[in-house]
C-alpha cells in the first residue's frame, strides 16, 4: 500500500505523538497500573487484520487446557455499551456481540472455562476481574499500544505483508507506530503467509529491525456452520456450488484466500468496512447480489456471524440463500516454545 502523499505531514505530527507518549511511559512520568496477577498483551502495530483475536484465542485455550485459571480482557469496540461487561464467566456467554463487541463475542463462543469481559479502562477492568473471578492470569486483547497496565510480556503480531512492504504510520498508511516501538516486544508472530519462503524473507527483514524472539501463524480453517442453527456443514456438500464471500473484517484478502483453499473461489467477494455494523439494508443487498450472481449460498467470517445474529432478517434471508460462517484457528510453528516462554513469565 502507497502512502496518501497529502496525508503524509500528518502522519509526522502522528508519529511525534506516538514518540512523546511512549517516551513519557518510559520515564515512568505516566502512571502504569499494577492489576496483581501476571498479563500477557496480545497486540500489533497496525490498524487491524493481522490475526490477533485467533492468536488470543489459540493461547487462552492452551494455558487453560494446561490448569490455569485464564481471564481475556478486550475493550469491545464496535460495542453499543461502554465499561465493564462480562461476555462469558468461564461457564455460558452472557453477552452477545451488541453489547460485547464482536471478537469478544467470538471468543465467548470458542472458548472454554475462559472468562472473557469487556471494559475500555482497561486497568479499572483488569482489577474488577480480580474480585470477581479471582483468574491466575490475563490476556489483554489489542493492548500493546494501551501502556497504562503493566505486563509480564508483550507478544506483537506482524503481517508479511507489513514486514515486506513497510507501510507509512497513519494516516497516511495503516500503521499505530514506528518500527523501533517493537523494541518494547517480548515475543514477534509472523502472520498470513502463504508460502515456507515467503516466511523465511519476512523473518529475515524483521530481524534486520529487531532482535527478537520470532514464531510464525497461519489461521486455518476448521469447519463451516450455518449461522442461523449454528449447525455444522459438510464441505464436501458444498463444493462446486457458487457461493458469494462477504466480510467486514481489516483483512478480506486473506479470508479470500482462506475461502478458495478450503472450498473453492467465490464467484464475488463483497468487502465491507472493518467491524461493519450491519443493517436490514445489507442483507437485502446481499440477496441482490446472490441472485445476479446466480450464487446458492453465501459464506462470511465468524467474527461478521456474531454481528449478523441481532439484525432482523437473517432468518429470511438464510431461507433464501444459506448464510454460511467459515470457523478457523491458528496454528503456530513453534508453539510449544511460546507456551514454554510464556509458562515461565509468571
Amino acid at each position: 500500500m502507497k502512502p496518501i502523499p497529502w496525508l503524509i505531514p500528518v502522519s509526522w505530527l502522528y508519529g511525534a505523538g506516538v514518540w512523546l507518549r511512549n517516551r513519557f511511559y518510559d520515564a515512568k512520568l505516566f502512571r502504569m497500573h499494577t492489576a496483581g496477577v501476571p498479563v500477557i498483551s496480545v497486540g500489533n502495530i497496525s490498524a487491524g487484520g493481522t490475526g490477533k483475536t485467533p492468536l488470543v484465542e489459540y493461547l487462552a485455550q492452551h494455558l487453560s487446557d494446561s490448569g490455569k485459571r485464564v481471564a481475556v480482557l478486550s475493550r469491545g469496540y464496535g460495542r453499543l455499551t461502554s465499561g465493564y461487561q462480562v461476555v462469558s464467566n468461564g461457564r455460558q456467554q452472557c453477552a452477545d456481540a451488541v453489547s460485547g463487541g464482536d471478537e469478544p463475542a467470538q471468543m465467548a463462543e470458542n472458548l472454554k472455562n475462559v472468562i472473557v469481559v469487556v471494559d475500555e479502562r482497561r486497568a479499572k477492568g483488569a482489577q474488577r476481574i480480580i474480585n470477581e473471578f479471582n483468574p491466575e492470569l490475563i490476556l489483554l486483547d489489542d493492548g500493546f499500544q494501551h501502556r497504562g497496565l503493566e505486563r509480564a510480556m508483550d507478544i506483537v503480531v506482524i503481517t508479511t505483508r507489513e514486514i515486506l512492504t513497510r507501510p507509512a504510520l497513519l494516516p497516511a498508511g495503516y500503521r499505530r507506530e514506528p518500527w523501533n516501538a517493537l523494541a518494547r516486544a517480548d515475543y514477534l508472530v509472523i502472520s498470513d503467509w502463504s508460502t515456507e519462503e515467503e516466511y523465511r524473507r519476512a523473518e529475515s527483514r524483521l530481524a534486520e529491525m529487531v532482535s527478537k524472539p520470532v514464531t510464525g501463524m497461519q489461521v486455518l480453517p476448521v469447519g463451516i456452520s450455518r449461522l442461523v442453527t449454528g449447525a455444522s456443514s459438510d464441505r464436501g456438500e458444498l463444493r462446486g456450488k457458487k457461493f458469494v464471500a462477504f466480510s467486514g473484517i481489516g483483512n478480506p484478502e486473506s479470508f479470500d484466500r482462506t475461502a478458495a483453499e478450503y472450498l473453492q473461489s467465490p464467484v464475488r467477494h463483497e468487502a465491507l468496512g472493518d467491524h461493519h455494523r450491519y443493517a436490514p439494508q445489507d442483507l437485502k443487498l446481499l440477496g441482490r447480489i446472490a441472485e445476479e450472481v446466480r450464487a446458492e449460498y453465501l459464506l462470511t467470517t465468524q467474527k461478521d456471524g456474531m454481528r449478523l445474529l441481532a439484525v432482523p432478517g437473517i432468518a429470511d434471508l438464510d431461507k433464501r440463500f444459506p448464510v454460511y460462517v467459515l470457523r478457523v484457528q491458528a496454528v503456530l510453528k513453534d508453539g510449544e516454545l511460546l507456551m514454554k516462554c510464556l509458562m515461565e513469565s509468571f
